[in-house]
């Protein structure tokens, strides 16, 4: 988990794909429920395609893809 003085030192676009990775995390938790609302399946696609062109942009940015597994966990 990033601190915040960690957090306020990265630069614009990884900012903001530690924003989507945080705002991804109760979604994936939703979606391991047996049933699911539309709404959020609608939401979470949403969020996934927001991420997915983040990536992208990071990538066009620093010249190669960003390795990890998503969120660091403790």
């Amino acid at each position: 988990m990033l601190t915040e003085p960690e957090y306020d030192r990265l630069p614009g676009v990884l900012r903001r794909i530690v924003d989507a990775d945080r705002r991804l995390a109760p979604v994936r938790k939703a979606l391991r429920a047996p049933v699911v609302a539309i709404g959020i399946l609608r939401g979470a696609r949403r969020d996934l395609e927001h991420r997915r062109a983040l990536t992208v942009e990071a990538e066009q940015l620093y010249g190669h893809r960003l390795a990890g597994s998503g969120p660091a966990t403790a």
